[in-house]
Parts: structure tokens; C-alpha cells; sequence
């Protein structure tokens, strides 16, 4: 994974947006961004959710009703579909159709496929993608770089 300044490079397009488009100052955007790294999760599927959220000051309207915009990005792979990906594993256990030694099979074109290769790679579980040929290389080589 890329880092710029300690960050994934993924965040730096948000720290972007945030600063020019929602109206938050560098310095928020870095207290956000502080307070997700300060945090130091026993695993990585526990870091999945708590994700900052903003308020967007500079889209809305003087007057209107306030806004919030959840931080997704902050995921540990950059998607709100880790959040899918860790309750569709842990659902699979707590029914008893993934076990130890397990394998999950997906069909995918991107994010899900990624966000369940690191969910299996963080319970021990084997991840097989299947996906077109179509499907960027970028992308493969993310999912291989968890296992899959």
C-alpha cells in the first residue's frame, strides 16, 4: 500500500475533498484522520466501521438542515464494503457454514472481492475470486496481496 506523510494514498483524495469541497480546514481534517490512527485495534476487522464522520459546511445551504458525511474511506482497505464483507464472514460462522480451513468463493468485479479477501485473510480463511477478464490488474493483484 502507497503511504504519503504515514497515510494511505487513498486518504489523501479525501483529505482533498474535504478541504476544498466541504469547507473543512487542513486542521480538522487531520484531527479526524489523528483520532483513526490513535486508535490501536487488537485485529483488523475491529478497525471496520469506526469510521469518523464530518460535517459538511460548505455544500449546504446557510440556514438549511446539517450534514453529515461518514468517512467510508477510512476502512482499512478504502471501502464501505468491508462492512459487508466482515458481517457476510461472521454470519457464515454463526451459522455454521464456514468453519476452520474454510474457503470463500465470490464472483466479483472489485471492492467486494477485496474487502472479503482481507475479512478471510484476517479469520484464517481460504479466498478464492473468480472475475472476468475484464477485471484490472490493479484489482487482482490487491486481492492476491491478501491471500486470495
Amino acid at each position: 500500500m502507497l503511504l504519503l506523510n504515514g497515510l494511505p494514498a487513498c486518504c489523501w483524495d479525501a483529505v482533498f475533498y474535504f478541504n476544498q469541497e466541504c469547507g473543512l480546514t487542513l486542521e480538522s481534517v487531520e484531527r479526524i484522520l489523528t483520532d483513526i490512527t490513535m486508535h490501536v485495534a487488537s485485529s483488523i476487522l475491529e478497525s471496520i466501521g469506526s469510521t469518523p464522520i464530518a460535517q459538511l459546511r460548505k455544500v449546504v445551504p446557510p440556514g438549511s438542515a446539517r450534514v453529515l458525511a461518514k468517512l467510508e474511506w477510512a476502512n482499512p482497505t478504502g471501502s464501505m464494503k468491508d462492512r459487508m464483507a466482515k458481517a457476510v464472514i461472521e454470519r457464515a460462522e454463526a451459522d455454521g457454514r464456514l468453519r476452520d480451513g474454510g474457503t470463500v468463493v465470490e464472483y466479483t468485479g472489485g471492492t467486494t472481492g477485496i474487502s472479503l479477501a482481507l475479512a478471510c485473510a484476517a479469520k484464517g480463511y481460504h479466498f478464492h475470486a473468480v472475475f472476468s477478464d475484464a477485471f484490472s490488474e490493479e484489482k487482482r493483484l490487491t486481492m492476491k496481496a491478501f491471500g486470495a
